[in-house]
C-alpha cells in the first residue's frame, strides 16, 4: 500500500470511528510517528484489503477494536487481512480440488455411462420379463417397457 492509500484508509477509519482519531490525537506522544508505525505495520496489505476490514467493522460483520485496544488497531487490521487471505487461499484450494474431482467424475462417467446404461436396461428387461411370465403385464406392456429402457 502506498502512503497515499494509507492516508485514505486512515481517513476512512477516523471518519467511521472518530473515537480512534480522538484517542490517537490525545494519547499518542507523536501522532505522525504513530501513524508511521501503523503504515509500516500495514505495508504488506493492499488498500482494498484494509478497506474491506474497515467496512466489515462498519457493517458489523467483524467487531472493531475496543476502546482499550485502539493502540492495536493496525495490528488488528493486519491480522484480519491475514485471516481473509488464508480464507481466500483455502477457498481456492477447495475449489481447485472440487474442479479436479468434477473433472475426474466426468471422465469416469464418460467411460462408465454406456456400460451402466446397458446394465440398467438389462435389469429393467429382466424384471419386465418376470412380470410378463407372472401375468402382471401384457406383451404390449412388456414391449413398451423394453422400448423405454433402451432409449
Amino acid at each position: 500500500m502506498t502512503r497515499e492509500e494509507f492516508n485514505n484508509a486512515t481517513k476512512r477509519l477516523f471518519v467511521c470511528f472518530p473515537g480512534t482519531w480522538e484517542w490517537i490525537s490525545t494519547k499518542s506522544p507523536d501522532v505522525k510517528a504513530t501513524l508511521d508505525v501503523w503504515f509500516q505495520t500495514l505495508s504488506d496489505c493492499t488498500f482494498a484489503e484494509v478497506a474491506k476490514v474497515i467496512e466489515s467493522w462498519v457493517s458489523g460483520k467483524r467487531e472493531p477494536p475496543k476502546a482499550f485496544e485502539r493502540d492495536l488497531t493496525a495490528i488488528v487490521i493486519r491480522q484480519s487481512v491475514a485471516f481473509d487471505r488464508s480464507q481466500q487461499k483455502r477457498f481456492q484450494v477447495v475449489e481447485s480440488l472440487a474442479d479436479h474431482r468434477r473433472a475426474a467424475m466426468q471422465r469416469r462417467k464418460d467411460y462408465v455411462s454406456p456400460m451402466s446404461d446397458l446394465f440398467e436396461a438389462f435389469e429393467i428387461a429382466k424384471k419386465a420379463i418376470l412380470r410378463l411370465q407372472d401375468g402382471e403385464i401384457t406383451k404390449a406392456d412388456y414391449d413398451r417397457i423394453l422400448s423405454e429402457a433402451t432409449k
